[in-house]
């Protein structure tokens, strides 16, 4: 049997927004925990269980890079305190969102449900 590629378990091929970075770390989600790791020297820093359904998106904050957000198929949006590995802002919204982004300023997330 020859092998076509190898695809780390719980690494998303479905969904395509699932890694954000910052300018010290850069994170990604599996199906549905967060991996955050330092840039300087790709350390595994946090891993954090966000969500209960698989995760379709995640954008990291331009003003703080503690905050990141994160969506999933369960229609959740969560800002997450990393530091504190807890969420600052939960909300549902009425479909499943699959992108998502900051807006400039740091104030107000854009969903594309």
């Amino acid at each position: 049997m020859r092998q076509l590629r190898l695809i780390p378990s719980g690494v998303q091929k479905w969904h395509r927004d699932t890694i954000a970075t910052s300018n010290h770390a850069f994170a990604y989600s599996s199906t549905m925990a967060l991996h955050i790791y330092r840039l300087k020297d790709n350390t595994l820093m946090k891993m954090i269980t966000a969500h209960e359904r698989t995760i379709t998106a995640i954008c990291w904050s331009p003003e703080d890079s503690n905050l990141l957000a994160t969506c999933s198929v369960s229609k959740k949006i969560a800002i997450w305190d990393l530091e504190a590995e807890e969420e600052r802002f939960v909300t549902k919204v009425t479909d499943v969102p699959v992108l998502m982004d900051w807006a400039s300023t740091g104030n107000r997330i854009a969903l594309a449900l």
